[in-house]
């Protein structure tokens, strides 16, 4: 079996949300993330997916951050 197939196969054992549910989720994860920590397989997959987001954002936030530093020492050189 391919590892997608098993990876969709594992995701159909979790249970089926409703929208509210989805958003309840969603906060959930948003309320218990911890950066130095990955999302645990067993989660169920919007937890797990609502991580990725969080961790994408604060990827981004990270480099605006870096950008901004730049931008600040570049101008005070001027």
């Amino acid at each position: 079996m391919s590892r997608r197939s098993m990876s969709e196969l594992n995701n159909h054992m979790f249970l089926k949300l409703n929208k509210e549910e989805e958003k309840k989720f969603r906060e959930w994860a948003r309320l218990n993330f911890h950066q130095h920590t990955d999302a645990s397989k067993i989660w169920h997959p919007v937890v797990r997916d609502e991580w990725k987001i969080i961790k994408d954002e604060l990827k981004w936030k990270t480099a605006d951050e870096k950008q901004l530093q730049y931008e600040k020492e570049y101008w005070a050189k001027c």
